[in-house]
Protein backbone atom coordinates (compact mmCIF):
# COMPACT_ATOMS: atom_id res chain seq x y z
CA UNK A 1 0.00 0.00 0.00
CA UNK A 2 1.63 3.34 -0.94
CA UNK A 3 0.61 5.75 1.58
CA UNK A 4 3.32 8.23 2.36
CA UNK A 5 4.57 7.75 -0.98
CA UNK A 6 4.26 7.47 -5.21
CA UNK A 7 6.60 4.74 -7.14
CA UNK A 8 7.54 5.53 -10.77
CA UNK A 9 5.28 3.82 -11.80
CA UNK A 10 2.31 5.35 -10.33
CA UNK A 11 3.55 8.63 -11.03
CA UNK A 12 3.85 7.92 -14.39
CA UNK A 13 0.21 6.71 -15.25
CA UNK A 14 -0.89 9.76 -13.44
CA UNK A 15 1.73 11.80 -15.53
CA UNK A 16 0.06 10.27 -18.64
CA UNK A 17 -3.67 11.27 -17.53
CA UNK A 18 -2.97 14.74 -16.61
CA UNK A 19 -1.07 15.43 -19.77
CA UNK A 20 -4.18 13.88 -21.81
CA UNK A 21 -6.72 16.30 -19.84
CA UNK A 22 -3.95 19.24 -20.44
CA UNK A 23 -3.63 18.69 -23.95
CA UNK A 24 -7.76 18.45 -24.08
CA UNK A 25 -7.63 22.53 -23.73
CA UNK A 26 -4.16 22.80 -25.14
CA UNK A 27 -3.56 25.61 -28.57
CA UNK A 28 -0.15 25.41 -28.56
CA UNK A 29 -0.07 28.56 -29.98
CA UNK A 30 -0.77 30.38 -26.82
CA UNK A 31 -1.39 29.60 -22.91
CA UNK A 32 -4.44 28.00 -22.18
CA UNK A 33 -5.80 29.17 -18.63
CA UNK A 34 -5.45 26.36 -16.61
CA UNK A 35 -1.86 26.55 -17.89
CA UNK A 36 -1.61 29.88 -16.86
CA UNK A 37 -3.25 29.33 -13.54
CA UNK A 38 -0.81 26.03 -12.83
CA UNK A 39 2.08 28.48 -13.68
CA UNK A 40 0.67 31.06 -11.20
CA UNK A 41 -1.61 29.87 -8.99
CA UNK A 42 0.11 26.12 -7.77
CA UNK A 43 3.31 26.59 -8.42
CA UNK A 44 3.67 30.58 -8.02
CA UNK A 45 6.47 30.99 -10.61
CA UNK A 46 7.08 34.10 -12.90
CA UNK A 47 5.19 33.09 -16.23
CA UNK A 48 7.15 35.83 -18.58
CA UNK A 49 9.60 32.60 -18.47
CA UNK A 50 6.64 30.54 -20.29
CA UNK A 51 6.83 33.56 -23.19
CA UNK A 52 3.07 32.47 -23.85
CA UNK A 53 4.04 28.83 -25.18
CA UNK A 54 2.24 25.77 -24.32
CA UNK A 55 5.36 23.86 -25.73
CA UNK A 56 7.39 25.65 -23.38
CA UNK A 57 5.27 24.99 -20.83
CA UNK A 58 4.87 21.19 -21.06
CA UNK A 59 8.62 21.06 -21.40
CA UNK A 60 8.94 22.53 -17.81
CA UNK A 61 5.72 21.56 -16.00
CA UNK A 62 6.88 18.24 -17.15
CA UNK A 63 10.16 18.30 -15.17
CA UNK A 64 8.68 20.38 -12.20
CA UNK A 65 5.33 17.16 -12.12
CA UNK A 66 8.34 14.41 -11.94
CA UNK A 67 10.16 16.59 -8.90
CA UNK A 68 7.60 17.08 -6.77
CA UNK A 69 7.24 15.26 -3.54
CA UNK A 70 4.26 12.37 -3.15
CA UNK A 71 2.14 15.06 -1.74
CA UNK A 72 2.97 17.75 -4.15
CA UNK A 73 1.74 15.27 -6.48
CA UNK A 74 -1.86 14.63 -5.21
CA UNK A 75 -2.02 18.57 -4.37
CA UNK A 76 -1.30 19.13 -8.13
CA UNK A 77 -4.32 17.13 -9.23
CA UNK A 78 -6.54 18.07 -6.38
CA UNK A 79 -5.60 21.87 -7.74
CA UNK A 80 -6.87 20.42 -11.22
CA UNK A 81 -10.18 18.62 -10.27
CA UNK A 82 -11.00 21.77 -8.37
CA UNK A 83 -10.50 23.59 -11.74
CA UNK A 84 -13.31 21.31 -13.56
CA UNK A 85 -14.67 24.91 -14.87
CA UNK A 86 -12.10 25.25 -17.43
CA UNK A 87 -12.00 21.43 -19.01
CA UNK A 88 -15.00 19.70 -20.56
CA UNK A 89 -17.57 18.16 -18.13
CA UNK A 90 -16.38 14.96 -20.24
CA UNK A 91 -13.20 15.52 -20.08
CA UNK A 92 -13.06 16.18 -16.08
CA UNK A 93 -15.64 13.49 -15.38
CA UNK A 94 -12.97 11.04 -17.32
CA UNK A 95 -10.26 12.28 -15.65
CA UNK A 96 -11.41 11.61 -12.44
CA UNK A 97 -12.49 8.22 -12.73
CA UNK A 98 -9.75 7.24 -15.10
CA UNK A 99 -7.36 8.56 -11.80
CA UNK A 100 -9.47 6.50 -9.20
CA UNK A 101 -8.80 3.41 -11.44
CA UNK A 102 -4.94 3.73 -11.50
CA UNK A 103 -4.49 4.80 -7.93
CA UNK A 104 -6.54 1.76 -7.05
CA UNK A 105 -4.51 -0.53 -9.73
CA UNK A 106 -1.39 0.83 -8.13
CA UNK A 107 -2.49 0.14 -4.75
CA UNK A 108 -2.12 3.91 -3.42
CA UNK A 109 -4.22 4.48 -0.39
CA UNK A 110 -5.42 7.48 -2.32
CA UNK A 111 -9.09 8.08 -4.09
CA UNK A 112 -10.63 11.22 -5.55
CA UNK A 113 -14.26 11.88 -3.64
CA UNK A 114 -16.08 15.39 -3.83
CA UNK A 115 -12.60 16.94 -6.03
CA UNK A 116 -10.17 16.10 -3.08
CA UNK A 117 -7.80 13.27 -2.93
CA UNK A 118 -8.55 11.63 0.63
CA UNK A 119 -7.17 8.40 2.60
CA UNK A 120 -9.30 5.82 1.50
CA UNK A 121 -8.45 2.46 0.77
CA UNK A 122 -11.60 0.53 -0.69
CA UNK A 123 -14.42 1.17 -2.83
CA UNK A 124 -16.77 0.44 -0.21
CA UNK A 125 -15.62 3.11 2.32
CA UNK A 126 -15.63 5.61 -1.16
CA UNK A 127 -19.08 4.80 -1.64
CA UNK A 128 -20.20 5.40 1.56
CA UNK A 129 -18.65 8.64 2.82
CA UNK A 130 -19.66 10.04 -1.77
CA UNK A 131 -23.12 8.72 -1.12
CA UNK A 132 -23.64 10.55 2.64
CA UNK A 133 -22.56 13.72 0.88
CA UNK A 134 -24.72 13.78 -1.91
CA UNK A 135 -27.34 12.26 -0.22
CA UNK A 136 -27.15 14.96 2.87
CA UNK A 137 -26.62 17.76 -0.08
CA UNK A 138 -30.08 16.58 -1.57
CA UNK A 139 -32.29 15.48 1.25
CA UNK A 140 -34.65 18.62 2.66
CA UNK A 141 -33.20 19.82 6.06
CA UNK A 142 -29.98 17.68 6.47
CA UNK A 143 -27.96 20.66 4.96
CA UNK A 144 -26.23 21.66 8.34
CA UNK A 145 -25.22 17.69 8.37
CA UNK A 146 -24.04 17.76 5.01
CA UNK A 147 -21.45 20.62 5.97
CA UNK A 148 -20.25 18.99 8.68
CA UNK A 149 -19.26 16.12 6.39
CA UNK A 150 -17.61 18.20 4.14
CA UNK A 151 -15.61 19.75 6.72
CA UNK A 152 -15.01 16.45 7.93
CA UNK A 153 -13.62 14.74 5.01
CA UNK A 154 -11.49 17.94 4.18
CA UNK A 155 -9.68 17.95 7.52
CA UNK A 156 -9.27 14.09 6.78
CA UNK A 157 -7.87 14.82 3.37
CA UNK A 158 -5.14 17.42 4.17
CA UNK A 159 -1.79 15.31 3.56
CA UNK A 160 0.38 17.57 5.36
CA UNK A 161 -1.75 19.30 8.54
CA UNK A 162 -4.09 16.65 8.70
CA UNK A 163 -6.59 17.31 11.61
CA UNK A 164 -8.11 14.17 12.40
CA UNK A 165 -9.41 15.20 16.16
CA UNK A 166 -11.66 17.87 14.47
CA UNK A 167 -12.64 15.35 12.18
CA UNK A 168 -14.02 13.17 14.03
CA UNK A 169 -15.83 16.01 15.55
CA UNK A 170 -17.54 16.95 12.53
CA UNK A 171 -18.31 13.54 11.46
CA UNK A 172 -20.13 13.44 15.29
CA UNK A 173 -21.82 16.56 14.32
CA UNK A 174 -22.99 15.32 10.77
CA UNK A 175 -25.37 13.04 12.86
CA UNK A 176 -26.35 15.15 15.35
CA UNK A 177 -27.15 17.98 13.26
CA UNK A 178 -29.16 15.64 10.87
CA UNK A 179 -31.24 14.31 14.53
CA UNK A 180 -31.48 17.80 15.29
CA UNK A 181 -33.60 18.16 12.33
CA UNK A 182 -36.02 15.12 12.26
CA UNK A 183 -36.70 15.61 16.03
CA UNK A 184 -37.17 19.25 15.88
CA UNK A 185 -35.19 20.14 19.12
CA UNK A 186 -32.15 22.36 17.45
CA UNK A 187 -30.18 22.27 20.76
CA UNK A 188 -30.42 18.55 21.85
CA UNK A 189 -27.36 16.42 22.01
CA UNK A 190 -26.67 13.05 20.25
CA UNK A 191 -27.05 10.80 23.28
CA UNK A 192 -30.74 12.12 24.00
CA UNK A 193 -31.37 12.64 20.51
CA UNK A 194 -31.20 9.14 20.17
CA UNK A 195 -33.60 7.85 22.95
CA UNK A 196 -36.06 10.82 21.11
CA UNK A 197 -39.86 9.15 19.61
CA UNK A 198 -39.08 10.35 16.29
CA UNK A 199 -36.22 8.32 16.14
CA UNK A 200 -37.99 5.50 17.68
CA UNK A 201 -40.19 5.62 14.96
CA UNK A 202 -37.60 5.27 11.93
CA UNK A 203 -37.96 1.57 13.40
CA UNK A 204 -33.88 1.49 13.67
CA UNK A 205 -32.73 -1.40 15.44
CA UNK A 206 -32.06 -1.27 19.37
CA UNK A 207 -28.41 -2.32 18.78
CA UNK A 208 -27.16 0.32 16.33
CA UNK A 209 -28.89 2.93 18.43
CA UNK A 210 -27.00 1.31 21.44
CA UNK A 211 -23.85 1.23 19.39
CA UNK A 212 -24.03 4.79 18.54
CA UNK A 213 -24.89 5.99 22.05
CA UNK A 214 -21.50 4.01 22.78
CA UNK A 215 -19.53 5.77 20.07
CA UNK A 216 -20.91 9.29 21.29
CA UNK A 217 -19.57 8.63 24.95
CA UNK A 218 -16.31 7.99 23.63
CA UNK A 219 -16.18 11.25 21.68
CA UNK A 220 -17.52 13.04 25.04
CA UNK A 221 -15.52 11.48 27.57
CA UNK A 222 -12.22 12.96 29.18
CA UNK A 223 -10.28 11.40 26.21
CA UNK A 224 -12.40 12.05 23.42
CA UNK A 225 -12.71 14.92 20.80
CA UNK A 226 -15.54 17.14 22.66
CA UNK A 227 -13.22 18.17 25.51
CA UNK A 228 -10.85 21.11 25.65
CA UNK A 229 -7.80 20.29 24.31
CA UNK A 230 -5.87 20.12 27.93
CA UNK A 231 -8.04 17.21 28.60
CA UNK A 232 -6.92 15.11 25.68
CA UNK A 233 -5.45 11.82 26.62
CA UNK A 234 -6.17 9.79 23.75
CA UNK A 235 -3.59 10.68 20.62
CA UNK A 236 -6.59 10.40 17.96
CA UNK A 237 -4.89 8.72 14.29
CA UNK A 238 -5.81 8.49 10.28
CA UNK A 239 -7.80 5.22 11.06
CA UNK A 240 -9.69 6.81 13.83
CA UNK A 241 -11.27 9.44 11.56
CA UNK A 242 -11.25 7.34 8.67
CA UNK A 243 -13.57 4.84 10.74
CA UNK A 244 -15.84 7.43 12.33
CA UNK A 245 -16.20 9.24 9.02
CA UNK A 246 -17.21 6.17 7.19
CA UNK A 247 -19.33 5.65 10.28
CA UNK A 248 -20.94 8.47 10.60
CA UNK A 249 -21.49 8.52 6.64
CA UNK A 250 -23.26 4.75 6.54
CA UNK A 251 -25.44 6.04 9.77
CA UNK A 252 -26.37 9.87 7.85
CA UNK A 253 -27.48 6.91 4.43
CA UNK A 254 -29.00 5.04 7.20
CA UNK A 255 -31.81 8.21 8.27
CA UNK A 256 -31.86 9.54 4.72
CA UNK A 257 -33.48 5.85 4.15
CA UNK A 258 -35.25 5.09 7.02
CA UNK A 259 -37.36 8.60 6.42
CA UNK A 260 -37.86 8.11 2.54
CA UNK A 261 -39.46 4.58 3.62
CA UNK A 262 -41.68 6.12 6.45
CA UNK A 263 -42.40 9.22 3.79
CA UNK A 264 -42.32 8.01 0.38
Amino acid sequence: MQLNSVNTSLRNRLWNKVYELLNSVTSYSSLSPIEYLIWDEFFKLDVTLLKEDSRNFFLNFKRFFFELPWFGLYDLLEFLIKKEHLFSEPSIFTFKIECNRILEEENSGYRIIQNLICPITNDLEQSEISKSIENSNNFVGFQESNQHLVNSLEKLSSRLNPDYRNSIKEAISAVEAALRFLTGKPSGTLGDLLKDQKVTELKIHSAQIEAFKKMYGFTSDAGGVRHSLNDIVYEFGQEDALYMLVVCSAFTNLLVAKCNKLNP
